[in-house]
This record gives C-alpha cells, structure tokens and sequence, in this order.
C-alpha cells in the first residue's frame, strides 16, 4: 500500500536497498466490510435491502447508499 512504498523509500531505503523482499504490507486487524458483516448483521441487512449484496465483496459499494441518506423510510 502507499504506507509500505513510502517507507521502503525513505526511512527504510538502505534496508530495502539490501534486501528489496523484506519489507511487505500485512493487513493489521478486521477490514471494515469483515467488521460490518460479522459484528453489526442488523445494519448488513439494512444495506443488503437497500443496495444488494455488491458491497460484500467490495466495501467502495457501500458508497451506493449516499444517495439514500436523507430517505426517511
């Protein structure tokens, strides 16, 4: 991720310069889509009514419910 690249290019150049497969990017807890689905099932059903099921597998989906941010219903 940008994280990684921007430490592999300054705090960490020498070493990357020496060993180029060291340094790598590790996911550091729950990716929110894990969170939402398996802590929150309730809100997960509301999504899933109003926009389908896309967001399961890509959590830029959830951006699909904006438009219905102001709906009362």
């Amino acid at each position: 991720a940008l994280h990684t690249e921007l430490m592999k290019e300054t705090v960490f150049a020498d070493l990357h310069k020496l060993y180029p497969d060291r340094i790598n990017n590790k996911t550091n807890g729950i990716t929110p889509r894990r969170w939402l689905i398996q802590c929150n099932p309730g809100l997960t059903s509301l999504a899933r009514e109003a926009i389908g099921d896309r967001f399961m597998d890509d959590i830029e989906k959830i951006k699909d419910l904006d438009p219905l941010a102001d709906d009362a219903a």
